[in-house]
Formats: structure tokens, C-alpha cells, sequence
């Protein structure tokens, strides 16, 4: 959405009103006409501000500003321009504190409630009090919203009471019943088991959870996402923070149509803790095709190569793409060459190696004399010492 200032953003919202009213006369139509030609002399940017394709893609670049109040305030005194909007994205600067809720802040469910025709919704860096706003108020429904992403919601200190709770968790898995895509990165605490209060199962091709808490609280708010997802559907799973429960083994078992799948642990002993009921798994989704098992790097140990040897071990041939955290920085190591030998010519075709050295891409290309061999083609560094999930 460009950036207008308020004198003119007020004189074209007063003219598309008009516009999206049906019952507008003839000769309203031709003053926003020249109204119209006269906004998009201006700049380029502004010639598309005058039609419904401004609202098709909103984008508020800081929620506590006066500007994002104006936008708030007149998008729900004017339905109507509200209905248009197909992706909105809200953003909260990170280093500003928040002392409670400003006027546009308040009237965000209000807001929602208003977007009927709304595809995509992203709250990048919300203040958990943001979340608990729309879990207080009365029950919000967007029909047709399929992509719901929530950025690092953060708490604004250290209490429990500001991480994102059970109930603020079903609330937003209830905004719509043909959700999608699911992703969230937030803290976690006051869990309930999935059991004890199930959801309504949701068509979710593709989830992206990254929490942080403690062990319980994580692994009920994993288990409650995966369980309000359609085995038949699920096609992309991203999860960090990997919870060591059965219960999330067997729900990841039941997604066969799983083609990307991507785990990632703060310390390498979870990752090896995990990694026999890991392989087990692996062998129960046929359709995988990329592969992901990573954990943070740790200079300390590092030099134990017995993991990497494991992972490599455990990569089936039937990938596409495998991702893996590992001590080795190039082909040369005995466990990397018999990899390769082992797969050349099969699967995987890539193989992204997460070392202290940087993130490495190896593929297997053919040279000039059309042979098959393994080339490293990148290397760059590491993106908080995990892969770009």
C-alpha cells in the first residue's frame, strides 16, 4: 500500500466510498473520474489508490501510529472498503513498549469481524495482549480466510500470564473453518491437553509452529495444532522446539501425504535422543520429498562426528532434498564419500549441510562429459545457527 499522507488518504477514501456504493449516481461516477485522473498525475504509485485494488493487499507498517488509527477508524465506519481487503498485514515495531492497548489496538476485532472476504492475515511481532484481546472478545468468524500466520508474538516482560495461552491458541484455530496454512512463533504456558478440549478438525495443508516454554506446555500446544489438522491434507510440517512425546510421533504418522517435513532442536542431545523414533517415523510418510533435522550449533560439540554419521546413515533414498545439522564441511570425511557414492545417481538430488562454517549446497550435477557427480554450488552463512525454516 503506498505511503500517502492523511490530507490525501482522506480525500481518496471519501472517494472510494463512493465508488464501492452500487447506488452512486451518474454524475457522482464522473467526478470520481476526474477525481481519479487527478490523484494518478501525482506519482505512479498513487494511480491505482483510486479502486477497490488498494484494499486488495493492506499493509499497516506500525500499529501505534496515528495513521494506523486513521486507516482502523475509517475501514469500520466504511464496511464496505473493509470487505475488499484479501491480504492484510499488521506490524508491531519490536523494540517499542507497550503499556496497554492504543485506539486502533482496541478496535482490531472489530476490524475482523468486518473483513469477510479476507484470504491471508499476518500479525507480524503482536504483543501477546494483542492476542489475548481477540480471545476476550465476542467470537470472531472469516469465512474466508486460508492463511493465518502470527510472527514472534512477544510478551512484554517476563510473566507467565503474557504467553500465549490455551484458550488464545483455539481462538485463533477458530477464525475459520477452511484454514490452510497455520504458522506461529510464540511462547507458550497454561497448556491444556488436546484431549480435554478437542477442535474442530481444519483442512491445514502446511503448519509452521516454533514455541518456546516448558516441556509440558510445548508439547500440549504441539499436539493441539496437529491434532485440528486433516491427515488426508497435510502436506507441509515445519516444528521447532521438537516435543519428545509419543503422542506426536504417532499424529506426524498419520500425515502420509507429508512432501516437506522439517524439525529443528535448541541442543543436539534432543536431536539425538530423538533420532531412533525419528527414523521410525521417516519410514511411515512415502510421499516425503525435502527432509529436515537440525539443532542449534554448539562449538562444544562439534567435534563428535557420531551424530553426523548418524544422520547421514538415515537419509532414505527417495528424497528430493535432505537438510541436515552436521560436523563435516565437504565431501572428503570417509562418512560424507561413502554418502555420496551411496545416493549418487538416486535420491536425494541436494543436500544442505548446516555446519559451523556456514550452511553448504551440495547437488548432483553433470559435467561436460554428461558424468554425475557431487558439486559443492554455495556456501553462505548461517541464519541464527539454524537453516532458513
Amino acid at each position: 500500500m503506498p505511503d500517502i499522507p492523511l490530507d490525501v488518504l482522506n480525500l481518496i477514501f471519501r472517494e472510494l466510498d463512493d465508488s464501492l456504493d452500487p447506488t452512486t449516481r451518474r454524475v457522482c461516477v464522473e467526478r470520481r473520474r476526474t477525481v481519479g485522473r487527478a490523484v494518478s498525475l501525482v506519482c505512479r504509485a498513487w494511480r491505482m489508490v483510486g479502486t477497490r485494488l488498494v484494499w486488495s493487499n493492506v499493509e499497516i507498517a506500525d500499529m501505534r501510529t496515528r495513521k494506523a488509527a486513521s486507516i482502523v477508524e475509517h475501514l469500520i465506519a466504511r464496511p464496505k472498503a473493509a470487505g475488499c481487503i484479501g491480504q492484510l498485514r499488521i506490524i508491531w515495531p519490536s523494540c517499542t513498549p507497550c503499556r496497554g492497548l492504543n485506539y486502533a489496538e482496541h478496535r482490531l476485532p472489530t476490524l475482523l469481524r468486518l473483513v469477510h472476504s479476507l484470504f491471508g492475515l499476518t500479525l507480524s511481532n503482536p504483543p501477546i495482549l494483542i492476542i489475548r484481546a481477540l480471545s476476550q472478545s465476542t467470537a470472531i468468524r472469516i469465512p474466508s480466510l486460508e492463511y493465518l500466520t502470527i510472527e514472534r508474538a512477544s510478551p512484554e516482560n517476563d510473566d507467565s500470564a503474557q504467553s500465549l495461552n490455551g484458550v488464545d491458541l483455539r481462538v485463533l484455530l477458530s477464525l475459520s473453518t477452511v484454514l490452510a496454512k497455520f504458522d506461529l512463533h510464540s511462547a507458550v504456558t497454561s497448556q491444556t491437553s488436546p484431549a480435554a478440549s478437542p477442535l474442530p478438525v481444519r483442512p491445514l495443508e502446511s503448519v509452521d509452529i516454533r514455541f518456546a516454554g516448558n516441556t509440558r506446555d510445548v508439547a500440549f500446544v504441539t499436539q493441539t495444532v496437529l491434532r485440528s489438522a486433516d491427515p488426508a491434507d497435510m502436506q507441509q510440517l515445519v516444528v521447532a522446539n521438537v516435543p519428545f512425546t509419543p503422542d506426536f510421533y504417532r499424529t506426524v504418522a498419520t500425515f502420509v501425504h507429508l512432501v516437506d517435513f522439517r524439525l529443528a532442536w535448541d541442543f543436539e542431545d534432543g536431536l539425538a535422543f530423538s533420532l531412533p523414533h525419528t527414523a521410525t517415523l521417516i519410514q511411515h510418510l512415502p510421499s516425503l520429498h525435502l527432509l529436515g533435522l537440525m539443532y542449534r550449533h554448539e562449538p562444544a560439540v562439534q567435534e563428535d562426528h557420531d551424530l553426523s554419521n548418524r544422520l547421514l546413515d538415515l537419509v532414505p533414498s527417495t528424497l528430493n532434498s535432505a537438510v541436515l545439522t552436521l560436523a563435516y564441511t565437504s565431501l572428503s570425511p570417509a562418512p560424507m564419500a561413502r554418502y555420496a557414492r551411496t545416493h549418487l545417481g538416486a535420491g536425494p538430488l541436494e543436500l544442505v549441510a548446516l555446519t559451523e562454517e556456514g550452511e553448504i549446497t551440495f547437488l548432483q550435477k553433470k559435467d561436460e562429459r554428461e558424468t554425475l557427480k557431487w558439486e559443492e554450488v554455495n556456501r553462505v552463512p548461517l541464519k541464527d545457527s539454524f537453516w532458513r525454516l
